[in-house]
This record gives C-alpha cells, sequence and structure tokens, in this order.
C-alpha cells in the first residue's frame, strides 16, 4: 500500500474507506440483483429445463435471505460460480447451461465464463 500511497490517501480521503473496503453488510448481494444478471442457455426449453429454471430461481429467492448469524448463501452460491463472493463487475451476465446427461447429478461451475451448469432431470 506504500508503493501506490492508498494508505496516505485514505487518511486524507476517511470518507473513501467505506468505498475502497466496504463493510460486509454493504456486500449483500439479493436475488433480484442475481435475477437481473441472468442468461438461461437453452437448448429447445424442454419442459425438465423449464421446471429446472422455475426450481433454480425459487432457489435464489430462498437462498438470498440471511441467516440468523448473517451469512447469506447467496454470496456462496456466486463465489462458486464465478470464484467471487460478489457480482461480476457492469454489464457482465452470469450464465447458467442445463446438462440432461445422467451420468452428471451435480452442479458445476465454469467460473471463468461465469457459467452455471445445472443437472437436469425429472
Amino acid at each position: 500500500m506504500d508503493a501506490v500511497s492508498l494508505q496516505q490517501f485514505l487518511m486524507k480521503q476517511p470518507s473513501l474507506v467505506d468505498i475502497v473496503f466496504p463493510p460486509n453488510a454493504a456486500r449483500q448481494i439479493s436475488a433480484t440483483q442475481v435475477l437481473s444478471k441472468l442468461t438461461f442457455e437453452l437448448n429447445e426449453m424442454s419442459q425438465k429445463e423449464a421446471k429446472a429454471k422455475r426450481m433454480f430461481q425459487q432457489y435464489l429467492e430462498e437462498i438470498a435471505t440471511p441467516k440468523e448469524d448473517g451469512t447469506q448463501l447467496i454470496s456462496d452460491l456466486c463465489c462458486f460460480w464465478t470464484g467471487w463472493d460478489y457480482l461480476p463487475p457492469r454489464s457482465e451476465m452470469l450464465s447458467v447451461k442445463f446438462n440432461t446427461d445422467p451420468e452428471r447429478m451435480l452442479p458445476t461451475a465454469e467460473a471463468c465464463f461465469m457459467t452455471l451448469v445445472l443437472p437436469c432431470w425429472s
């Protein structure tokens, strides 16, 4: 921090500390924020994929509610999905693909491409 004088700068501008190092409460992610960044890559929108899409959207709503200890599972999902515990900046989107291969029963993440691959079975 001394090389870029960030510490000295923040000492002169204390109002910017929360912007540079946001408190945990400011990093809360809502389901609405995630849903606004979602794109679904659907093959032919089969009934299985439509059902999986609805279930995933409902799941996002459920895990967005902070727990009693203040933890929020949606930030854990975001970390699994993208490698970060916050949403991607600017206009970058989160992608969801569906996998119908019965051998792959667990979700997988392609974090570099911000893609979540969800299993899709009956």
